[in-house]
């Protein structure tokens, strides 16, 4: 794997550590104490590379219920899909 997308994977596994904490919201992102956010439908998404971390992400961390990418840098991943260790893509 591109050793970019294991550092990007890596900042977005801590970013989904923060979302998961009491209040995050509020704490970080100055929302009101209401606000919430349903963590049992946690979608990542990317263009690109950002495409590539998000299917890292999503295969590497449970959260992650959902992967979104457009056009997504496969080359970091091909080797994982075509071997099937990425859970959940084949290649066809």
């Amino acid at each position: 794997m591109h050793e970019r997308v294991k550092v990007r994977e890596t900042e977005m596994n801590g970013l989904i550590d923060q979302v998961f904490e009491d209040k995050f919201l509020s704490i970080n992102l100055d929302f009101e104490i209401t606000a919430c956010l349903d963590l049992e439908k946690l979608t990542v998404s990317g263009h690109s590379m950002g495409g590539a971390t998000a299917l890292r992400v999503g295969h590497s961390d449970r959260r992650v219920k959902c992967i979104l990418t457009h056009d997504p840098w496969l080359l970091p991943v091909n080797k994982e899909i075509f071997e099937g260790t990425l859970n959940g893509f084949t290649a066809h």
